[in-house]
């Protein structure tokens, strides 16, 4: 069995930023691939464990704890920036004229450019994490603990939105879909929240307490992480349904992130699954491995989300940048993990 990460470093973040996908660690992990299957590792410069990653087009920016933000137009070499906090950054997003970073001690900071960041006053409460950031329809969205969800225009004026739960709010994510365009949050006790506009928000039935750590779209199906490597399915955000088969790894998977027509999820012991883009039940055939260390088994899922196969993804510890893309002005959404 092998796995991208010979460290073993858990990963907290994985983003598809339009050419590939970025995943970020302990350590200072920060592992790219093209299309899912063969990972590079690249050295950060920094030992902090990075949890989250944006894109603009022509710039990542990857934040994680004591304030690191890191900044590079290829995803290969990286460049430290000062933040103005020792706060620890939970996410990132791109918001088509600034990053936002949201994070601990009710954190966000802007920046128009990835270089120079300034500290936001986000009304919210020191002893409160913010723990995930959207950008769509004009409008910034954070949701953290408690319940918490602000909004912002413009990333420096923020409003408190009422979310009718006091449980930790984990995931986010925006859809534009035919049943109708929406956010969705995840959290705490089985906690689903929708909203058209994010300031109005309604309470969802998952069908489970359990906690959900992280949640994605395809452009036809949701899926929510559960505990246990166990996954929820939606075609609208509305009506849930457990899948029939859990991932099948050894470590807990706590990311989610839709790219290339796949969903990858990452988590602990450096594990990274992903789901065939293909629209068959045919699981993808394995790739063949280097084998660095023992570790859990990269998993591969069926187009419908609901089994997911064990099967080795190749890991290559040279510096490849990713390949170039002409989408400059789309944002990536940022689904991280909060340790």
């Amino acid at each position: 069995m092998a796995k991208p990460d010979p460290a073993g470093n858990a990963l907290g973040g994985v983003v598809w930023a339009g050419n590939g996908f970025v995943a970020t660690g302990e350590r200072g992990t920060i592992l790219t691939s093209p299309e899912g299957s063969r990972w590079s590792i690249h050295p950060s410069g920094t030992t902090s464990t990075l949890r989250g990653a944006a894109w603009n087009g022509s710039l990542f920016v990857v934040v994680g704890d004591n304030g690191t933000i890191l900044t590079s137009p290829d995803a290969v070499a990286w460049t430290a920036r000062t933040s103005g906090t020792t706060a620890t950054f939970r996410d990132v997003t791109w918001g088509g004229s600034a990053f936002v970073a949201a994070g601990d001690k009710g954190t966000i900071c802007t920046s128009p450019d990835g270089v120079t960041w300034t500290t936001r006053n986000s009304g919210v409460s020191v002893l409160r994490s913010l723990r995930r950031v959207v950008w769509a329809r004009d409008l910034f969205v954070v949701v953290g603990d408690s319940g918490t969800i602000r909004t912002s225009a413009n990333g420096v004026t923020w409003t408190a939105r009422t979310s009718g739960t006091s449980n930790a709010l984990m995931g986010l994510t925006w859809a534009e879909s035919q049943a109708g365009d929406r956010f969705l949050a995840v959290g705490q006790n089985g906690t689903i929240l929708a909203s058209e506009d994010g300031v109005t928000w309604t309470a969802q039935a998952s069908g489970t307490t359990g906690m959900l750590y992280g949640i994605a779209w395809s452009g036809s199906l949701f899926v929510a992480l559960g505990p246990n490597g166990y996954t929820f399915g939606s075609p609208d955000g509305m009506t849930w349904t457990p899948r029939a088969n859990r991932i099948t790894a050894t470590s807990s998977i706590f990311v989610i992130a839709w790219g290339n027509h796949q969903f990858v999820v990452v988590g602990t012991a450096g594990a990274i699954h992903r789901k065939a883009p293909t629209r068959t039940r045919k699981p993808w055939s394995p790739s063949t491995p280097e084998r660095p260390k023992a570790a859990s088994p990269p998993c591969r899922i069926r187009p419908d989300g609901r089994s997911w196969f064990p099967g080795p993804a190749r890991m290559t510890p040279a510096a490849a940048a990713l390949p170039a893309t002409t989408s400059s002005s789309r944002p990536i959404a940022s689904i991280t993990a909060s340790g």
